[in-house]
């Protein structure tokens, strides 16, 4: 067995292992908890979307039909709550 080789293994290792460490110090906590769970996963920043102004005028008009059984069904919870206060 070569220790000499064994011995620059096992300091490579270590080094890796604080370097891996000083890393998930640096993380926030809600990114270190992330990194737990998803051992793959890595912070991501997106710095700009490109989607051109046809496709950003339909996703808005999908988003404000979307809106319209969301705010009928708060309506009915908020009519609902009220109903029941009103009861006691």
């Amino acid at each position: 067995m070569n220790y000499e080789s064994h011995e620059e293994w096992k300091a490579s290792e270590a080094a890796a292992r604080r370097a891996k460490k000083a890393e998930q110090d640096a993380m926030s906590p809600e990114v270190r908890d992330v990194a737990a769970t998803y051992p793959g996963a890595r912070p991501v920043v997106v710095i700009d979307i490109n989607m051109s102004f046809g496709a950003m005028v339909r996703f808005m008009v999908k988003w404000a039909i979307a809106t319209i059984p969301a705010a009928i069904i708060l309506i009915i919870l908020f009519w609902g709550l009220t109903s029941f206060v009103s009861l006691i």
